[in-house]
């Protein structure tokens, strides 16, 4: 009788094991490790891994390594990636739809590369619809998002009562084509909290409420401590950091693209648009950034273009430190860094980006000067664009480079900017002519 019950006992053990969600030897398979707690996270080391997250959505995840998403699409669409988080186009019960992710993401350092999202049934980002949700230490390299819908970003589309903390995206690509609500981070966020968020190098573009970082910033969600040099373009309500927003606040921001370009006047070097109220101040922006090719004179730390700063302010620690106030101070234990080796503008402490190494790279390899027919510009590569601007913010000239090094005359002496673009990257160059 009694081993009859040993074996009983074993056998309900065995049957309760193999339940959904207490499946003891399956999520073992699903994942690394750990259980999905707070103190002990699922680990993640591959996509397949990552993937696998869509079936604990309100779990507690962690990566333990750098994930390379190259070919990888997922296992409920091999065409391409779904964002864990599914939500239809007007479905905005994001706090109980139950394919919401809830969880939290704990990038751990780590960095995703190379995944590339472009599949028209979604709202296309990483993690799709997120709600009560926590994201921090994740970057995101190489990797676009191009099926041209609305609320297309690189992290995610939709985000309710969530919190954002160091959360980078590096030359990555997001394309609405004709869609709204469109970002470089996140497209569409509702009372979440973003800190310490950038986004380096890329392009953002699409019809309306277009920003290097967020599209729109809707009730109760703020943004600070956060800059995009990524290039931005859209119809309409489009900024360099945000393109909209409805109650939302963005504060000690910095914009660092070269262009903000739309065809409507709703354009701004920090924010595109504002349908209703909302807070901004403390906000910076390269004094070279031109709208719609003409450069900026109305500005203020609280205006939609923020408050001018040079390059030289821009990559100099006491600018970050001082004056939108980010921690790169490194005897506080900084969040940020400034490494001329790898950057000239802020990083993570934690992270070492190649893919910025080579951006800046490439613009330094670009030099002007004046001569006695005018400008003389070098490092060019054929099919490179070059814009030529007096101090007023005049177009005097465009031009297409040939070869390695281009002339450019002007009819008299002065202050030019010259601007190359080189596919979606660009560099900003001041000659003074005699």
């Amino acid at each position: 009788m009694k081993r009859k019950n040993f074996y009983s006992m074993i056998l309900a053990i065995f049957m309760v094991a193999m339940m959904p969600g207490n499946n003891i030897c399956a999520q073992g398979e699903l994942y690394a490790g750990g259980t999905g707690t707070f103190d002990d996270p699922y680990q993640i080391a591959t996509p397949e891994q990552f993937d696998n997250i869509r079936d604990n959505r309100s779990a507690y995840f962690q990566l333990i390594a750098d994930l390379d998403f190259t070919g990888f699409t997922t296992k409920v669409d091999t065409s391409s990636w779904v964002p864990i988080g599914i939500i239809g186009e007007e479905d905005w019960a994001l706090q109980t739809n139950p394919l919401t992710f809830t969880g939290s993401l704990d990038g751990n350092h780590y960095t995703i590369r190379n995944l590339h999202i472009a599949n028209a049934n979604y709202q296309n980002s990483l993690l799709g619809a997120c709600a009560f949700a926590t994201v921090k230490n994740l970057a995101m390299e190489d990797c676009s998002s191009t099926a041209g819908n609305s609320n297309n970003a690189m992290v995610a589309s939709y985000t309710a009562d969530c919190t954002f903390d160091q959360v980078a995206t590096i030359n990555c690509n997001v394309d609405g084509t004709v869609g709204w609500y469109v970002g470089g981070v996140v497209a569409r966020p509702w009372r979440t909290v973003f800190t310490n968020i950038y986004a380096a190098g890329g392009f953002v573009k699409a019809d309306a409420a277009v920003g290097g970082l967020f599209g729109y910033l809707e009730e109760g969600s703020s943004a600070s401590f956060c800059y995009s040099s990524s290039a931005v373009m859209a119809t309409r309500a489009v900024g360099g950091l945000i393109g909209g927003y409805w109650g939302g606040s963005i504060q000690n921001c910095v914009a660092l693209g070269d262009s903000v370009n739309s065809a409507q006047t709703s354009v701004g070097r920090i924010l595109g648009e504002e349908w209703d109220y909302g807070t901004q101040g403390n906000n910076f922006a390269l004094e070279t950034m031109t709208i719609n090719d003409t450069l900026v004179t109305l500005t203020g730390a609280s205006t939609n273009h923020g408050e001018n700063i040079t390059l030289d302010q821009a990559k100099s620690v006491s600018f970050w430190l001082e004056s939108p106030g980010f921690a790169i101070d490194p005897e506080d234990e900084p969040v940020w860094a400034i490494d001329p080796a790898v950057s000239d503008f802020p990083i993570f402490s934690w992270l070492v980006i190649t893919g910025i190494h080579s951006q800046k790279q490439e613009i330094d390899n670009y030099k002007a000067y004046a001569v006695p027919e005018g400008l003389f510009i070098e490092g060019l590569k054929a099919g490179d664009k070059i814009e030529v601007f007096d101090l007023s913010g005049a177009l005097i000239g465009q031009y297409n480079a040939t070869s390695a090094s281009k002339t450019i005359p002007v009819s008299r002496s002065g202050i030019y900017l010259v601007k190359v673009l080189s596919g979606y990257q660009s560099a900003a160059l001041k000659v003074l002519t005699y």
